[in-house]
């Protein structure tokens, strides 16, 4: 199990005012994280240590300023991989994710995260290249680690 460290935790509780229900199902999300990295290597090995810190902190940072438009808007996440951020604002409350990876093996992983996660309504998992993608519209677009 991904342990989260005191102050993470207290910045989820004070800053974002996170229940205990969705630290739970981000906890779900950095165990799953944890266990599927020796097999398809989705997060850096540098940075596999600290998913709370270094991957789940600092998708969460946007969360405040999304609000006005997470909701109700859509978000589409360039080079999704692990799920950050698309997964993290999902747990979050964020009402309709998409999430562009060419990867099959990353895809799979997103379609197991949002299962487990319980945001599989909230999501969609699109395996494609950016650039081959049909025009979409969006509220806001992410693009973490692209490359």
């Amino acid at each position: 199990m991904q342990s989260i460290s005191e102050p993470v935790k207290t910045w989820f509780e004070r800053d974002l005012s996170v229940s205990r229900e969705t630290l739970d199902r981000l906890s779900q999300y950095a165990d799953l994280v944890v266990k599927w990295q020796p097999r398809i290597n989705i997060v850096g090995a540098s940075t596999a240590e600290d998913v709370w810190g270094r991957h789940l902190q600092d998708s969460a940072q946007l969360w405040p300023h999304l609000q006005g438009v997470a909701t109700t808007g859509k978000i589409v996440d360039f080079g999704s991989g692990a799920g950050f951020p698309g997964i993290v604002l999902a747990i979050l409350g964020a009402g309709n994710v998409t999430m562009m990876e060419s990867n099959t093996k990353k895809t799979v992983f997103l379609m197991e995260a949002a299962r487990v996660c319980g945001v599989l309504g909230q999501t969609k998992i699109a395996r494609e290249r950016i650039e081959a993608a049909q025009p979409c519209e969006a509220d806001v677009v992410t693009a973490r680690a692209f490359a």
